[in-house]
């Protein structure tokens, strides 16, 4: 998940191959994707090819069924917050651009005691995580990677 946390960092743009990837890490699931494309008169949503592991069947998604479409995380800000929402997580802050990149912060909404990332300092009855990137949405995706790699430590 790092080398996906960095791509998002160092990003100029979001894209489709970045929302299919973002999409199989917060699968409730282990999946690997396969491929991706644009969906069939949805232009904003990814469809994603993609094995649920260890299995062999692949799987593709669909506007209605098990496994939905990819939101256009990475190129819209409000699919970016609705699926840190879905995540436990709350969009705290976002600091305005510094030489072209953003930066956002994500409170945890569980009450578990938690640490400042990027202080280090204990905090509580919350969690904070940070991410940064040259687009508001692909920061914020940065941020949701490093909050979803915290939770399953």
């Amino acid at each position: 998940m790092t080398d996906l946390i960095k791509r998002l960092q160092e990003a100029e743009e979001g894209g489709r191959e970045l929302d299919a990837l973002i999409w199989a890490h917060t699968h409730p699931e282990p999946v690997r994707v396969l491929d991706w494309n644009e969906c069939y008169g949805d232009t904003a949503r990814t469809q994603v090819r993609f094995k649920v592991l260890p299995g062999r069947r692949e799987n593709v998604t669909s506007a209605r069924g098990p496994y939905p479409h990819a939101e256009p995380f990475t190129t819209s800000t409000d699919a970016a917050v609705a699926l840190a929402e879905r995540l436990g997580w709350r969009v705290r802050v976002m600091d305005a651009s510094i030489k072209g990149r953003f930066s956002w912060c994500l409170e945890s909404l569980d009450p578990r005691p938690g640490v400042d990332h990027e202080t280090g300092a204990t905090m509580i009855g919350t969690d904070f995580q940070y991410g940064f990137g040259a687009t508001l949405a692909t920061a914020l995706c940065a941020a949701i990677l490093k909050a979803v790699d915290t939770g399953r430590e």
